[in-house]
């Protein structure tokens, strides 16, 4: 095998193991474009695809292994250009507890584009960074308090670059978003309180007072999420994914009032903790 050629494998092999980003599926739906358009979008899922397993935001995350569904809907392709601006609608989603629907999405775009990171703005690279970074930030907030912290920020400064950009539309919108998501502290805390119980919960010759303390702690910081904040699609997205797993949990300590008190901070799933209830 000659020098290029392991070199090559070498820079695959590299990129893979530093991406944060492990299994990415990404489809498109083209019910809405010309036959005679749907040629010039034939490898912008690829071109996706390949962007985010390829991309590094920070080496000191490399292992994460973030699963990700992107379903794009294109609107509108310009007939004619070897670079169009492509209107679409785009789902992203990790198949738990985050899903993000960015509408009035405008990139541009030419067959193969080469996309590669960086911290300037670029219609399409920055639209993929900024919910990239999204998922990255939520997983870190698991890991340590409010250790998306960096990621969030990453994402508002694009945010700001895009409502100045010359295709700013949506961006307005999702600046929005992440202040929200980052100023969402109490739920962030008590997200965050969650896993840490579980790690006492399902540790090996785990100790009953340190994880009923650990649940209990939980619980506390939970109360202290305001109602309006429980109304921001982030969170109830979170507890739609959770609820059941939080409800058994309680149950097994015996902590009734807690969950019956959970039915009054997260209305959106009331049935699940009132089943778990014992009489």
């Amino acid at each position: 095998m000659n020098k290029l050629k392991i070199n090559l494998i070498l820079l695959i092999l590299f990129s893979t193991l530093l991406s944060q980003f492990g299994l990415v599926e990404v489809e498109m739906d083209l019910t809405q474009i010309r036959d005679s358009e749907k040629q010039f979008l034939k490898s912008l899922p690829e071109d996706i695809k390949s962007y985010y397993e390829n991309v590094v935001y920070n080496s000191d995350v490399e292992d994460l292994d973030l699963e990700l569904l992107i379903k794009i809907i294109p609107e509108n392709v310009p007939l004619n250009g070897n670079e169009r601006v492509i209107t679409t609608q785009i789902l992203f989603t990790n198949y738990i507890d985050q899903t993000y629907f960015a509408r009035s999405v405008k990139f541009n775009y030419s067959l193969g584009v080469n996309l590669s990171y960086s911290t300037d703005f670029q219609s399409l690279r920055s639209i993929l960074d900024f919910y990239g970074l999204l998922f990255i930030g939520s997983e870190m907030d698991i890991w340590s308090q409010y250790g998306g912290e960096i990621y969030f920020m990453l994402s508002d400064d694009i945010a700001n670059m895009g409502q100045d950009a010359n295709l700013s539309d949506g961006w307005e919108g999702r600046k929005q978003y992440i202040e929200d998501v980052i100023l969402f502290k109490e739920f962030r805390n008590s997200k965050f309180t969650f896993f840490k119980s579980l790690d006492e919960i399902y540790m090996e010759d785990g100790v009953y007072e340190k994880q009923l303390n650990a649940l209990t702690d939980f619980y506390n910081i939970s109360m202290e999420i305001p109602d309006y904040e429980m109304e921001f699609k982030y969170i109830q997205n979170f507890f739609k994914a959770y609820a059941d797993e939080i409800a058994k949990n309680f149950s097994t300590f015996k902590l009734n009032d807690e969950l019956r008190e959970f039915q009054y901070l997260d209305p959106e799933n009331k049935h699940i903790y009132k089943n778990y209830i014992i009489e």
